[in-house]
């Protein structure tokens, strides 16, 4: 069985891709707060059950980042955000989100469905007005036909070629923080492949630092090229080399053998950023 995923990131407009109901309050997308690009998918203050749903064939997975924006009232609160699926004839509860477990920042959340559904949809209510559900960065996996199918980032190291759906590409200077999620036998390829901290600068030409592998093998060296046609890393144009300075993992909330996996190091003066 063929898998496939299709992404919609802060730069996507939710509302066309999206079928929405207010129930109360508003819901859609809004521009400013959104974790990537310009825009989010926003929930604010409903008394009945807002939502936003998705349609594919078998959908086996959401993954997410989400922030919660309010006056945490205590719980048990009418305060929730929720990910069903349906599946049978019937919606079903996946997963279920309340303050003040979700933070006032982005988190990231991976939810799978008991069994292949064909519609998924996030569920918010609210005990105020002033209260709002943001949501960025989703991806969608699922089996069958594909519809649209977005490649990510391959991740090239001397064990071979790590493919990855990717969530963080951040740039400071010549430093570099790459966020990405991947199962346990993806995640030993990598380890196995790099030896992080065994970097240097070498030189500086115009203040644009130069580094080197101090493996001398090219064992701490990556390369991560981007497709083309995907947007959640709008800043990642064309292949880049980082030499690694630390490697981190942690399980996704709600995740079934998924793992969060951050990448932090260097790009040579010499790279286009």
């Amino acid at each position: 069985m063929t898998t496939y995923s299709t992404s919609f990131e802060g730069s996507s407009d939710f509302t066309n891709n999206w079928t929405t109901y207010a129930g109360g309050g508003s819901v859609g997308r809004t521009a400013g707060n959104a974790r990537t690009g310009s825009y989010k998918l926003a929930f604010q203050g409903a008394s009945t059950d807002a939502t936003a749903t998705y349609s594919n064939t078998s959908i086996t997975n959401i993954t997410f980042y989400a922030r919660y924006d309010g006056s945490v009232d205590g719980l048990p609160s009418p305060d929730y955000l929720r990910v069903d699926s349906y599946y049978g004839g019937s919606w079903h509860l996946e997963e279920e989100i309340y303050p003040p477990s979700i933070s006032t920042s982005y988190q990231q959340y991976s939810v799978d469905t008991t069994s292949p559904a064909s519609q998924i949809r996030f569920r918010a209510t609210f005990s105020a007005a002033d209260e709002f559900y943001y949501i960025d960065d989703v991806t969608i996996t699922y089996t069958g036909t594909s519809l649209v199918y977005n490649p990510d980032v391959t991740i090239t190291c001397s064990g071979g070629d790590v493919e990855c759906r990717a969530s963080r590409w951040d740039v400071s200077d010549y430093s570099v923080v790459f966020e990405t999620w991947l199962k346990k036998s993806s995640l030993k390829v990598l380890k196995d492949s790099i030896k992080p901290g065994a970097v240097q600068e070498l030189y500086k030409i115009f203040d644009r630092p130069f580094y080197y592998d101090q493996s001398w093998e090219g064992l701490n060296t990556i390369t991560l090229t981007p497709n083309p046609y995907r947007r959640s890393l709008p800043y990642m144009r064309s292949p880049k080399t980082m030499f690694v300075k630390s490697i981190s993992d942690s399980p996704l909330p709600g995740a079934s053998g998924w793992i969060n996996v951050k990448i932090e190091g260097y790009i040579s003066g010499n790279s286009d950023l």
